[in-house]
């Protein structure tokens, strides 16, 4: 299958393959100055950083990475548990050699950033955690249409073959079904985007290993109970949603585990925060990354 095309993020931007401990994560980069590191999640690609890429690059030295089994990154992982992903993902960083970062994490790549910037506080300068639920940060909630709609996914993708067995085949209808569910916002997605996730997404081999994050939410559950005992996040956080996505019961979350973070909840806007509204998030972050 190949691999990504750097250029639709930004014209001169550059990709590789980085060794991360004991699998391969692949990376777009471009750009000059401080390192900002942009980290995505299920069930997407580098591509998610489509619209805010090239603002960042004029300014900043960009790196997107696509977590372990994400995007075009190798297949399968070597473990699903959080803190063994956040450990690839900093390993990736280090065979980089960026040294202190600014890390941008939406939806799994929030999950990720926790970890990460506790086992590495020397290195992570600021948080950007984007419109996702971590588990074990926060009481699963009570059912209702509302909740269905944002947390259906964990138990779904948790659950063994049935994923497999309903998306395989139909990974283009699935995903456009996704993305329409979870913004309010039309044409978000083009025929291109999906086509791309779709790329990304193809075959049982695929569908298995992106979700095998959700299968391993019990040992990422105990392993963000120990790190909640652990201590606080003492570097700048900003934790940002959009209004129909998580909304602003993720600023309350993120103070669970970081008491000064600030928050943003983007009026209007789903859960593809970096997609719907990246002049929103392009702000907050040029705020933030100023400090």
């Amino acid at each position: 299958m190949p691999s990504y095309d750097p250029s639709r993020l930004f014209p001169s931007a550059r990709a590789r393959h980085v060794v991360a401990g004991n699998t391969s994560l692949y990376c777009v980069e471009a750009g000059a100055g401080r390192p900002v590191v942009l980290v995505g999640g299920w069930p997407q690609s580098v591509h998610v950083w489509r619209h805010v890429f090239a603002q960042l690059a004029k300014q900043y030295h960009v790196i997107a990475i696509d977590p372990p089994d994400l995007g075009d990154s190798a297949k399968p992982a070597p473990a699903y548990d959080i803190k063994s992903i956040a450990a690839n993902i900093w390993a990736a960083i280090d065979s980089l050699g960026l040294g202190s970062i600014d890390f941008v994490g939406f939806d799994l790549g929030m999950w990720i950033g926790y970890p990460l910037a506790m086992a590495q506080p020397q290195h992570v300068r600021t948080l950007t955690l984007i419109d996702a639920v971590i588990p074990g940060l926060v009481p699963w909630p009570p059912f209702s249409p509302p909740a269905a709609n944002c947390t259906w996914h964990f138990a779904f993708n948790m659950l063994p073959e049935l994923p497999e067995l309903l998306i395989e085949g139909r990974k283009r209808e699935f995903l456009a079904w996704l993305f329409r569910s979870r913004t309010p916002t039309p044409g978000v997605f083009n025929d291109a985007d999906l086509d791309e996730f779709a790329r990304v997404y193809r075959g049982r081999a695929a569908i298995t290993s992106a979700v095998g994050y959700y299968r391993a939410q019990p040992a990422t559950m105990q392993q963000v109970g120990e790190l909640m005992q652990a201590g606080i996040l003492t570097m700048p956080v900003l934790a940002v949603a959009g209004s129909a996505g998580v909304g602003p019961s993720i600023v309350e979350a993120v103070k669970r585990i970081a008491p000064h973070a600030t928050g943003l909840v983007v009026d209007g806007c789903g859960h593809y925060v970096s997609e719907e509204a990246p002049g929103a998030l392009l702000v907050a972050l040029d705020r933030l990354l100023s400090q």
